[in-house]
């Protein structure tokens, strides 16, 4: 299927106001301006950080998280998610400043914790039809990819309550409409 250029714009840092493309999937929801400005401008200064983006979509998440001087990694399974993301690496010219991995989050949490890779911040927003919020942060405590005071993200159509967000704990919650954000820390 076609990419094609919508309203999915970079909202600050370096590429802000730059068009990137998102996948021509019904599958895949591109996340709000609105949202993306919470989530950042609750996070502050991010340069020098490590940014997982997982179930990316379009990449959006982790395109803003580079253009505010992160450096991000992309996973998705969906082949033409990753077509996407890599298309819009491209147009931004951050190829070296971000990587991919076209795989379920299950298997590529094992893939950065056998490189030893550990994260600032994680985002997660699963398709709200298939997420399974417990297993991926278990996996995430299992596989020890977030650092130390790591904050994980967790988009999701409901506000999650404590059995969804075990082995965390939940230190703040936003709310726009249909969409909720849960901002989690380790115990």
């Amino acid at each position: 299927m076609p990419k094609k250029v919508e309203s999915l714009r970079i909202i600050g840092g370096e590429f802000r106001s730059r068009r990137i493309y998102y996948p021509n999937d019904l599958n895949v929801r591109p996340s709000k301006d609105k949202v993306k400005e919470a989530v950042f401008s609750s996070l502050g200064d991010i340069a020098g950080t490590q940014f997982l983006d997982l179930y990316a979509g379009s990449g959006s998440f982790g395109l803003e998280a580079v253009s505010r001087g992160a450096y991000s990694t992309f996973v998705d399974n969906n082949p033409e998610c990753v077509s996407c993301i890599n298309d819009n690496r491209k147009l931004l010219g951050v190829n070296e400043r971000s990587s991919v991995i076209g795989t379920n989050a299950e298997e590529a949490i094992k893939i950065l914790s056998s490189q030893s890779l550990k994260f600032d911040y994680i985002y997660i927003d699963p398709p709200y039809t298939n997420a399974h919020y417990e297993k991926i942060l278990a996996e995430i405590s299992l596989y020890n990819i977030l650092n130390k005071d790591g904050i994980i993200i967790i988009e999701s159509d409901h506000p999650l309550n404590e059995e969804e967000t075990i082995p965390y704990n939940v230190y703040k919650r936003k709310n726009f409409g249909f969409i909720n954000l849960t901002y989690l820390k380790e115990n």
